[in-house]
C-alpha cells in the first residue's frame, strides 16, 4: 500500500507549478507568484485525488536570449476514502537555465532545463506515515506571442522525470498587461491522467 501512497508523492512533484518560461516581449527578468489548484488520478486509487499550492518563481537575464530562472513551490494534497484519509505537505525547490530566441517580432521560441528537488510529509489517517525526498529535472520548450499590446499567448510542452518516473504535460496559458512591467497570469495543464489551473501576478525589471 506504502507503494500507492509514494505514486501519489511523485504525483505532487509532477504536478506542482514549476518555474514560468513566459516573460515580458522586451525583458526576461521577472519575478512572479502564481496559485494552483488540481485533480489528478492514480492507479490503484478509486478517489480522485485533488490539491493546491503556491510558487514563487524568478527570471534572470544573464545574456541575450539567455536567463537564469529558479522556483520555490509549496503545495498539499489529499485523497480521502471511506477507510483512509491520506494527506500530502510538499514542498520542492528548482533552477535551470532558459534560452529565448526570437521568431518574429512578437514571438519567441523558449527552451528551458531546471533540477528540481522536492520532500514531501505523508499522514495516513491523522498519523505521521512517511517523509519522501526526491530530485529530477524538467524539460520544457514551446512558444510566446503577443497577440495584442497587452495580451500575451503561449504553449509549452513540458516533459518531468522525478526518480524512475517521467511524464509528458502540455500547458497554455495567458496574460495581460495591465501596466508596462506587470501582468495578471492565467495558465492551464493539462494530461492523460490530471489537470490543474494556476492564477498568477508577474512583475517585470
Amino acid at each position: 500500500m506504502m507503494n500507492k501512497y509514494y505514486q501519489l508523492i511523485l504525483l505532487l512533484f509532477l504536478t506542482g507549478l514549476t518555474p514560468r518560461v513566459v516573460a515580458d516581449a522586451l525583458d526576461y527578468t521577472f519575478v512572479s507568484v502564481e496559485y494552483s489548484g488540481f485533480l489528478s488520478t492514480i492507479e490503484g486509487f478509486s478517489e480522485v485525488p485533488e490539491g493546491s499550492g503556491v510558487s514563487l518563481d524568478l527570471s534572470v537575464a544573464v545574456r541575450p536570449h539567455i536567463a537564469i530562472i529558479a522556483g520555490y513551490t509549496r503545495g498539499s494534497a489529499d485523497i480521502r476514502t471511506t477507510e483512509k484519509t491520506v494527506d500530502a505537505d510538499i514542498k520542492s525547490a528548482s533552477i535551470g537555465i532558459m534560452v529565448h530566441l526570437p521568431i518574429n517580432d512578437t514571438t519567441d521560441f523558449i527552451v528551458a532545463m531546471s533540477f528540481i528537488n522536492g520532500n514531501a510529509a505523508v499522514d495516513i489517517n491523522g498519523v505521521f506515515a512517511a517523509d519522501v525526498d526526491a530530485d529530477g529535472g524538467l524539460t520544457t520548450m514551446g512558444a510566446r506571442s503577443m497577440v495584442a499590446d497587452k495580451v500575451e499567448i503561449n504553449g509549452f510542452i513540458n516533459k518531468k522525470s522525478i526518480e524512475d518516473v517521467s511524464e509528458f504535460n502540455i500547458s497554455l496559458g495567458t496574460a495581460y498587461y495591465f501596466a508596462e512591467s506587470a501582468s495578471v497570469d492565467l495558465v492551464f495543464l493539462l494530461d492523460g491522467d490530471s489537470g490543474s489551473i494556476a492564477f498568477g501576478a508577474t512583475k517585470y525589471f
